[in-house]
């Protein structure tokens, strides 16, 4: 019996134990359906945000109305997407630009350690190439003039700042090596430059026994003009339209910012004031101006109607240094716009690295409230990116951008 009895409870044990896995494979197995693709690709491949009604090429995310579409073809569509923006140079530059040659679009750019100038076409892509070996290192400041054949570079030597003009040429030794000349220091104690929309003359603020000046020249620094002058010492100018100089305050969050134009004469009209974290963009004809606005922690993106004097706010939010205007709409404007903007003091966080964004590129009508995403940096180039610095071309095809967390330079085309 006490074997008979043993049996049984072994038989019984297995019985339980065969029960159990049936009942674990019918009812938690059968349950796990395999791996289906999302019924909707954009939110794998174009992740934006969920207020976002475009792609980043401009298609609607989530439209079931192309019947052609294959989830499992997108690694064609994303070699299109990675065509279309374009890693120019991996070392940091200190300033880039877009010109015409032949009616074709080229990109300059100095390199930020050696001074090297470098060029390369726009539509092609093609590694760029060294167009002038002068060596001037860490440059931290580049801005180009006439139409990309003169650059005004800006560095430190015997801690003081250096900022100095000279024309770009061909050589007459090379067929493609060109050269610097007519190389000229500008005056000592110059703090800020900006270029005119032609790019044919310069503005600047310099030192004064009295505070500081505000001059507007040749981009040699000749035929000089003191438009103003200040007991302050802290601004910043931004040039609007070609009759129109705007200098601000420079920005903190922590205290207030006043804005004002430059008449002819030069008389300061004020334009903007009491705001903390002020900074300031105007479009091509001054008729609308993209100004932050920050309230203890939150920063603000607005619009102000020159003519009318009416505040709005733009409908993104970002800094206008991360914004350009485009040349063929006055109300139309690039912004790069961060997913998310963690409480800080701006622009101050941001000025000093403290703070870092991940940005996508917006196109924005500020008349009508439109707004598109046209690039997602983390969904076709795989990484996060601080994006500033933007220039267009004159007929808008492309858009130059420098990514602020490595200084690394990128295209974007935007015929596509």
């Amino acid at each position: 019996m006490n074997k008979n009895k043993a049996l049984l409870v072994i038989i019984i044990a297995v019985i339980i134990v065969l029960l159990g896995l049936a009942i674990f494979y019918f009812f938690f197995q059968r349950e796990s359906a395999p791996y289906q693709p999302p019924e909707t690709p954009g939110d794998v491949l174009f992740p934006i945000g969920p207020n976002a009604t475009t792609s980043p090429g401009g298609d609607t995310i989530g439209s079931t109305s192309n019947p052609s579409y294959d989830y499992y073809n997108q690694p064609q569509t994303f070699q299109k997407e990675k065509q279309r923006l374009r890693l120019i140079s991996s070392l940091p530059v200190s300033g880039a630009t877009l010109f015409e040659r032949n009616a074709e679009t080229f990109i300059r750019f100095v390199e930020r350690a050696d001074g090297h100038i470098y060029e390369a076409p726009a539509s092609k892509d093609e590694s760029p190439y060294r167009i002038s070996n002068t060596t001037i290192p860490k440059i931290y400041e580049a801005y180009w003039v006439n139409d990309g054949q003169g650059v005004i570079i800006r560095y430190l030597k015997n801690n003081e700042v250096q900022t100095f003009y000279a024309r770009i040429r061909a050589s007459a030794a090379t067929s493609s090596e060109q050269e610097l000349v007519d190389g000229t220091f500008l005056q000592n104690g110059i703090s800020a430059v900006v270029i005119s929309p032609e790019t044919d003359r310069i503005f600047y603020i310099a030192d004064s026994p009295e505070g500081s000046v505000g001059v507007r020249a040749n981009p040699n620094g000749t035929q000089k003009t003191q438009l103003f002058s200040s007991p302050a010492t802290e601004w910043l100018p931004v040039w609007g339209s070609p009759n129109t100089i705007i200098v601000a305050t420079k920005p903190s969050g922590t205290v207030l910012g006043y804005a004002y134009t430059l008449g002819g004469s030069g008389a300061m009209n004020r334009l903007l004031g009491d705001i903390r974290g002020l900074t300031v963009l105007p479009n091509g004809n001054s008729s609308l101006l993209l100004y932050s606005d920050v309230s203890g922690s939150r920063l603000t993106l607005k619009l102000l109607d020159t003519a009318k004097n009416d505040v709005t706010e733009a409908g993104v939010n970002t800094l206008p240094e991360k914004c350009v205007w485009s040349k063929k709409d006055s109300a139309v404007a690039y912004c790069a716009v961060p997913d998310f903007i963690s409480s800080a003091t701006y622009p101050d966080a941001w000025y000093q690295g403290a703070i870092s964004f991940s940005d996508n590129l917006w196109r924005v009508n500020l008349k009508t409230g439109e707004a598109t995403v046209i690039l997602s940096p983390q969904s076709i180039a795989q990484k996060t990116m601080d994006i500033t610095n933007l220039v267009l071309d004159e007929s808008e095809d492309f858009v130059l951008f420098t990514n602020k967390k490595d200084l690394s330079l990128w295209l974007l085309d935007l015929s596509e």
